[in-house]
């Protein structure tokens, strides 16, 4: 493996990680707004309701700025960035996205 540069300061390695602590914390908020709407009408409320189309709205937003956290980690990766926790953003998309794949497999039947 190739050493880090040292020359080089981790602007894009800070940005992806900032963006991944901003998904991180609105994932629960929309996961939790989702849930709502399905608990009291089921799976044709989210659509219907403003609560679901927020929850709706949240949910591709965090998916926007997971892509652009995991663009911001690839570039970093490959200017070979000093920065230690830049696995997080590189791993937060495909959980996102297999866990929205498994939503819809099992919730949206």
């Amino acid at each position: 493996m190739v050493a880090p540069r040292e020359d080089i300061q981790p602007t894009l390695g800070r940005w992806a990680n900032r963006l991944t602590v901003i998904v991180a914390g609105f994932l629960p908020l929309g996961y939790a707004l989702i849930a709502l709407v399905l608990s009291i009408g089921g799976p044709s409320q989210t659509k219907d309701t403003w609560i679901g189309r927020g929850g709706g709205i949240v949910l591709l937003g965090g998916a926007a700025l997971a892509a652009a956290a995991f663009v911001l980690a690839g570039a970093s990766r490959i200017r070979r960035e000093p920065i230690d926790l830049l696995w997080l953003p590189l791993v937060l998309l495909p959980v996102l996205a297999t866990v929205a794949v498994l939503i819809g497999v099992f919730v949206f039947k």
